[in-house]
Order: structure tokens, then sequence, then C-alpha cells
């Protein structure tokens, strides 16, 4: 799947939501010493969003929140307050 630069921000807007946080660890397995694994082949399964078939508003904003929580992290920000939206844009959506 080809993604242009707001659609990829838009997926990993998801990815680094809690939401998306939350289906990842649903199939890590912890390792010895508390190391956490996930498959490839499981990762290539994961049920994500696909931006191509979203609103292109929804798309945007998507793109925007993850702009907002790269800045925030970078600058040692609050990232939770970008999470919450991001989370509660999501729940809406899904």
């Amino acid at each position: 799947m080809d993604l242009n630069e707001t659609e990829l921000k838009a997926l990993l807007a998801y990815l680094n939501s809690n939401v998306g946080q939350q289906v990842i660890q649903t199939q890590t397995q912890t390792q010895q010493g508390g190391y956490e694994k996930l498959r490839i082949r499981t990762l290539k399964e994961l049920p994500v969003i696909d931006p191509t078939t979203l609103e292109e508003t929804l798309v945007a904003t998507l793109a925007d929140l993850f702009d907002e929580l790269r800045e925030a992290a970078r600058e040692g920000g609050d990232c939770d307050s970008v999470l919450n939206r991001l989370d509660s844009l999501l729940q809406q959506v899904m």
C-alpha cells in the first residue's frame, strides 16, 4: 500500500496512540528477562486503520495530532493531553 505523507502520519498517530498500543500489547509475548517479543508474522496481521479509506478531514486531523505528539515528545512537553485527544478521536471512529 502506498501512502502519502498525511496518510502515513495518520497511521503513525494510530500506532502511537494508547488504542494502538493496546492492540499491539495483546499480541506481544513476554520473554525471559522481561523482554517483549512481537513476531513479524503477527505484526503483519495486526488490525490497524487504513487511512486510504478514511475521510480526508479525519486523516488530516490524525496527521496533525501525530505532529503535535512528536513535537511534545521532542520538547519534553505534555504528551498525555495529545494522546487523550487522539484516543478520544480514534474511539469515535472505531
